[in-house]
């Protein structure tokens, strides 16, 4: 599974970055996700390895919800 999330930059910019989740839906379900654990507009903060060949995106480790509720990736 994937997320595409706008990211702010540090000098400002907005980029997408494409992160996979390391799990199916079904990994997704029993580490608590729902079709509504995020909503287009919430800001949140991602825990990511990210791509070795520098380009946006990576394997998410965790997400803080806008709420404090975090997330795993479906581990």
């Amino acid at each position: 599974s994937y997320i595409y999330l706008d990211v702010t930059e540090a000098n400002g910019e907005i980029s997408e970055w494409a992160l996979e989740t390391g799990g199916g839906v079904g990994r997704l379900i029993r580490s608590n996700w729902s079709a509504d654990s995020m909503q287009p507009g919430d800001i949140i903060t991602a825990t990511v390895a990210p791509l070795r060949d520098g380009t946006p995106g990576g394997l998410l480790v965790d997400v803080t919800l806008p709420d404090g509720t975090v997330l795993g990736a479906g581990e």
